[in-house]
C-alpha cells in the first residue's frame, strides 16, 4: 500500500475521533425587547413636530405598536 494513502487514512480516521469530542454549539437565545436599541421618550421631553424635510439627530419615539416575539421556523427548503 502506498504511504500517502496510509496518511489519508489516518488523517480521516483522526478527524473523525476528533469530531467525536467536539462541544455541540448553543442553540441561539430569545432577544428581549430590552436588547433593541430604541430611543424612548421620557416624561418632561419636548414633541417634535417637523414640518418639510428635517434632520433630527436624536428623535424620540412615543409609541411604535405591539412588539412581539415570534418563533423561527424552518421547513428545510421544501415546498
Amino acid at each position: 500500500m502506498p504511504n500517502w494513502l496510509i496518511q489519508i487514512i489516518v488523517g480521516l480516521a483522526l478527524s473523525y475521533v476528533a469530531s467525536l469530542f467536539q462541544k455541540k454549539p448553543d442553540p441561539p437565545k430569545a432577544s428581549n425587547l430590552s436588547d433593541l436599541d430604541i430611543a424612548k421618550a421620557k416624561e418632561g421631553d419636548e414633541i417634535i413636530k417637523p414640518f418639510g424635510t428635517v434632520l433630527i439627530n436624536a428623535p424620540q419615539v412615543h409609541g411604535f405598536g405591539d412588539f412581539k416575539t415570534v418563533a423561527i421556523t424552518d421547513d428545510g427548503g421544501k415546498k
